[in-house]
């Protein structure tokens, strides 16, 4: 069965109506929804008394993990991941972990997937994350069946970019709906805009926060990225973003560990001797990351509680 997940401080509004007509929609409060509005009509509210809900920061993004917990507790076969201001477009179809992709190869570690969507007189423009010195990173594809049990779509509108692109540029965004998907090698990261996860990943869904809310879920695709043995597939546009409003300057501030670190962390995951353990890999790659300063070291206990959650309730038995 689909779940979807979303947070969102506002009341039952057209974005989420649209996400429950597709799938069991799972709405994450914080201090600031009404929850009073929701009804079993529009969407499920989780309410979580473990011992992560307890530990999580109130009004961080990373109170999601609550949502992915009670989808895997009632056996989704499939996650979906989104947010508030994300409506369906007419090509949305519910992902299949098998699919046709094209393997592309990029000429440098990093790969700029939005340059795989777009035609040659199209802007500039490159996902959150992406460092600045790799924005012309290319590809090279050709058509490949693949297994991919994290998929992340695009979107058009808004799509997901950094302060620096909305600052210098900031226009409507209109990639290709008809584009093949592109199953990519290289790093590059994801979001938690549109993101299809199947069992084998949930536990890599886990959502750092010690960090900015700019930044925790990229810190999560770097780590995804580096466990998770099969490459990240990206597909065309299949919902559309009106952004809720942003203080951009503040967006730029809370980037900033994104703009200079992105290269160091990814030298430092790829530096770790990884097992075939999630657990093991997990805490490394989240140890690594408070040693260099990017979340503190509070998060190393907050993980225990994720990990400890999913094994003893036994949502994976991989771990």
């Amino acid at each position: 069965m689909l779940k979807i997940v979303i947070t969102t401080i506002n009341g039952p509004d057209s974005s989420v109506k649209s996400w429950h007509d597709l799938g069991d929609l799972l709405i994450v409060p914080d201090e600031k929804t009404p929850g009073e509005l929701f009804t079993s009509q529009i969407g499920r509210i989780v309410y979580n008394s473990s011992p992560l809900a307890g530990a999580l920061p109130k009004n961080h993004y990373a109170r999601k993990n609550l949502g992915y917990l009670k989808a895997m507790e009632e056996g989704a076969s499939v996650l979906y991941d989104t947010d508030d201001d994300n409506y369906p477009l007419p090509n949305f179809k519910v992902r299949e972990k098998e699919c046709l992709a094209r393997l592309a190869y990029s000429g440098s570690e990093w790969a700029n997937v939005y340059n795989a969507f777009k035609g040659l007189s199209d802007p500039r423009i490159w996902p959150r994350g992406l460092p600045h010195s790799e924005i012309e990173s290319g590809f090279t594809a050709g058509r490949d069946h693949c297994v991919a049990p994290i998929q992340q779509g695009l979107a058009n509108g808004s799509p997901d970019v950094d302060a620096v692109w909305r600052l210098a540029d900031g226009r409507e965004t209109l990639f290709s709906t008809s584009a093949q998907s592109v199953r990519v090698r290289s790093w590059c990261p994801f979001n938690s805009q549109s993101t299809w996860w199947w069992p084998e990943a949930y536990p890599l869904m886990y959502l750092p926060s010690t960090c900015s809310m700019r930044v925790c879920d990229i810190l999560r695709s770097y780590v995804a990225q580096r466990i998770q043995e099969e490459p990240i597939v990206f597909h065309a546009p299949e919902v559309i973003q009106y952004r809720n409003e942003h203080d951009l300057i503040d967006d730029l501030k809370q980037e900033l560990p994104l703009y200079d670190g992105a290269e160091k962390i990814r030298e430092g995951l790829e530096s770790l001797d990884l097992t075939e353990s999630y657990t093991s890999n997990l805490r490394a790659c989240y140890r690594w990351l408070a040693e260099h300063g990017f979340v503190l070291p509070s998060e190393l206990g907050l993980l225990e509680l994720w990990i400890s959650e999913i094994h003893d309730k036994h949502y994976y038995k991989g771990l």
